[in-house]
């Protein structure tokens, strides 16, 4: 069975990175998602960020990815230590349920680059001089979104609405998306027609790091509304590398000329280039999309993607990122049942799939975590999530899951069924969506009936 040989060989893999070390991480040395309109950088996007000093990249612009916090990250790791960054993993592992980590499956990833350098960063202790195969940036803030759980310092929407309004001030006296918090730790935007030290050090490095980098990824903010994807695209185009990948992340809830736009640049690079992948985002469907990612036509969404998909190759991909949350509870399950017929209609065969998910779940802000949920409301769910891989596991059917999405649903109900929610939580969400609900027209109660009992204990 094709799922059987899939885990076979992950399991030897994990036996090899463990050899090194219960916590080692090939990401820690050739990963970094750096965000270059405040200049934040954490080795992959599990870890919180950290402030990238400006005079470590005025002379040396690859400052912007080894930096002494993940020097000491590293140092960590070799010696068998959960460093602190890095919890998402270790929540996953610490359930003693033989879980595979994202830990697991990045170090593992042979398309990444990550496995074929396994020698390598071994080779390179800290790693000091090491450069990244795997480069995801955010040049701009810029977007059209201001989803639930998104904040300011990613959404130039977000932005708007806490410099008119103020933040969001919670039940237990703390604020969200307070702009005076994201001043004193550095996190506030570099408006984009200011000087940016840390654009320039990137474009500084750009043509040697171009000539290395195995994925190259750009998100944001929403990047199809920066004038710096296009100018990547353009480089690339003019300057082919068989080997090389590339990948955006993008909402796609643009308008259609962009799209077009997008579709035109991909078609270009066809065949100059090694991939293509497009990563969008959503994790429910229909009203109760639109409401926890404000700013989304779900119609247009859906167009937008299979627009997409219809006018590029079948070499292109597209992978749907989910962040699930409490708000994503009631309608997840309908959500994967329409990417798998996605992966049935757009994929010539299962081995050479075009569509994609990743099942990841909201850790923060706490008063939207999926653990919210009732006892009632995590059974539900359970059974929801177990009748759907049990419909969906035909490892010879095209439009099915593969091994990593089922493993990535079982631990997303490990974690689920980790905690209970509190009450200091629970009352955090009513006091931050009736204040959501006031300022933009919407309706909880309305748009998440299924979710009353959680709110009730909240109002309590």
């Amino acid at each position: 069975m094709e799922n059987n040989k899939r885990l076979d060989v992950l399991n030897r893999k994990v036996i090899k990175i463990n050899s090194v070390s219960p916590t080692f991480c090939l990401a820690k040395w050739l990963q970094t998602t750096t965000m270059l309109y405040n200049g934040f950088t954490h080795s992959c996007h599990h870890p919180g960020a950290h402030k990238i000093d400006v005079e470590n990249i005025k002379d040396n612009p690859q400052g912007l990815h080894n930096t002494p916090q993940k020097l000491l990250a590293r140092q960590d790791m070799l010696n068998g230590i959960q460093t602190k960054e890095c919890g998402y993993c270790w929540s996953i592992e610490n359930l003693k349920q033989d879980h595979f980590s994202d830990r697991h499956y990045k170090s593992s990833s042979e398309g990444s680059g990550f496995w074929p350098n396994f020698d390598k960063v071994v080779e390179s202790g800290l790693g000091e001089n090491i450069a990244p195969v795997y480069f995801e940036v955010a040049f701009e803030n810029v977007c059209n979104f201001k989803c639930s759980y998104c904040s300011p310092s990613v959404s130039s929407r977000w932005m708007e609405e806490i410099e008119e309004r103020g933040p969001y001030y919670l039940s237990n006296g703390t604020k969200a998306n307070d702009l005076e918090w994201l001043k004193h730790t550095g996190q506030f935007p570099i408006h984009h027609k200011q000087h940016n030290p840390y654009i320039e050090a990137f474009w500084k490095w750009w043509p040697e790091l171009y000539q290395t980098v195995n994925i190259f990824r750009i998100t944001g903010g929403e990047p199809l509304l920066s004038e710096n994807t296009w100018k990547i695209l353009d480089y690339v185009i003019e300057n082919p590398r068989q080997d090389f990948k590339i990948s955006i992340n993008t909402n796609m809830g643009v308008p259609k000329k962009l799209i077009t736009k997008l579709i035109e640049k991909v078609n270009l690079l066809h065949g100059k280039i090694a991939e293509i992948t497009i990563f969008t985002s959503a994790e429910s469907i229909g009203e109760q999309a639109e409401y926890s990612r404000y700013g989304m036509d779900w119609e247009l969404f859906k167009s937008n993607t299979e627009y997409f998909l219809q006018n590029t190759s079948q070499d292109v991909k597209m992978s749907y990122m989910t962040t699930v949350n409490i708000l994503s509870a009631s309608t997840f399950d309908l959500f994967l049942a329409y990417i798998l017929e996605l992966r049935g209609k757009y994929s010539k065969d299962r081995a050479h799939s075009r569509v994609g998910v990743n099942v990841a779940f909201l850790r923060h802000p706490l008063h939207q975590v999926i653990t919210l949920l009732t006892p009632s409301g995590k059974e539900a769910f359970t059974n929801k999530i177990n009748t759907f891989i049990e419909s969906n596991s035909n490892d010879l059917e095209m439009s099915s899951l593969y091994i990593e999405e089922i493993e990535q649903l079982k631990r997303l109900l490990a974690f689920m069924n980790s905690a209970e929610g509190s009450l200091e939580q629970r009352r955090n969400l009513v006091s931050f969506f009736n204040e959501y609900d006031s300022r933009r027209g919407t309706d909880f109660l309305k748009t998440f009936p299924e979710l009353s009992d959680v709110y009730e204990l909240g109002q309590t």
